[in-house]
């Protein structure tokens, strides 16, 4: 968990540098974390429950990780990035001891702090301009799935 808290602290300090001039206030900004280290988690568990659960398995692993790529890991943020990275820390260091935890604490806690934060201001740039779209229905669902699969193409 402590280094969890690295890479949330970059990506809280560059928010905050960027919000300087018009600052949130930090209520909204401790809602927003909690939001996505415990209320997304949870919401992000339930779609891969659902989706088991109704959905044939994917012929490989690939297609389900494009998924979750695509579709799950936008749609939350840092505080989503901090509790993955428990998980991802804690599990490197059981199974692969201090030197597989170090290699993925440079993967995710230095060359990737914000890769969860752009996925979600990405995200909700791309369903903003859908919004604000004056077509109908359809073309502003199209317009945001190609934002989204661009990003990954």
């Amino acid at each position: 968990m402590v280094l969890a808290l690295i890479p949330l602290t970059i990506v809280l300090l560059a928010v905050r540098a960027a919000d300087r001039w018009e600052p949130e206030p930090a209520s909204l900004v401790v809602f927003a974390l909690a939001w996505g280290a415990i209320a997304a988690v949870a919401i992000a568990l339930g779609v891969d429950i659902a989706l088991d659960a109704l959905a044939p398995a994917p012929p490989d692993d690939a297609a389900r990780d494009a998924f979750s790529s695509v579709v799950q890991a936008p749609l939350v943020g840092a505080g989503f990035a901090f509790t993955e990275n428990i998980l991802y820390f804690a599990t490197s260091l059981i199974e692969g001891g201090l030197s597989e935890t170090a290699f993925t604490f440079v993967l995710r806690g230095i060359l990737s702090p914000f890769a969860h934060v752009m996925f979600t201001a990405v995200t909700g740039y791309a369903i903003g301009r859908a919004a604000r779209a004056v077509a109908d229905e359809r073309a502003r669902l199209g317009r945001t799935v190609a934002a989204r699969a661009a990003l990954f193409a």
